[in-house]
C-alpha cells in the first residue's frame, strides 16, 4: 500500500441513525495506470489532536509492473466512523471537529 498522488474532493455525511455513523468519502488522483485497493487509513492517536479532526491517510495498490505513465482521476474510497459521538469523540467534552484526508502530494480537510 502506497498514498496515492492527490486528493481533488472529501465528503462528509453524518448518517441519520442513533447514534449516528459518519460516512468520509474521498475521491483522488494516482501518477500511474495499474492501482487498485483504493481505502483511508485512519490515524492512530496516543492523545486526542489539539484541533479535533480525525486524519486519514488516501492508499491504494500501486502497480506490481509495467503500467501506463499517466494521471488517472476519480479513484474512490471510503470510510465509515460507526457510532460517532461527536460531541465526546476524543473523550468526556472532546468533539471531533472534522477530517483530514492526506495524500502524497496534498491534503484536504473537511468539518462537521
Amino acid at each position: 500500500m502506497a498514498e496515492v498522488y492527490s486528493i481533488e474532493k472529501l465528503d462528509l455525511v453524518l448518517e441519520k441513525s442513533l447514534p449516528p455513523n459518519l460516512i468520509v468519502t474521498a475521491v483522488g488522483t494516482v501518477n500511474s495506470g495499474g492501482w487498485s485497493n483504493f481505502s483511508l487509513s485512519q490515524v492512530e492517536y496516543l492523545t486526542p489532536p489539539k484541533d479535533g479532526v480525525q486524519e486519514y491517510a488516501f492508499i491504494g495498490d500501486p502497480p506490481s509492473g509495467i503500467a501506463t505513465q499517466a494521471l488517472e482521476s476519480n479513484k474512490q474510497a471510503f470510510a465509515r466512523i460507526e457510532r460517532v459521538d461527536q460531541a465526546n469523540y476524543w473523550g468526556p467534552g472532546l468533539p471531533i471537529k472534522g477530517v483530514r484526508v492526506t495524500t502524497s502530494s496534498n491534503k484536504m480537510e473537511a468539518t462537521l
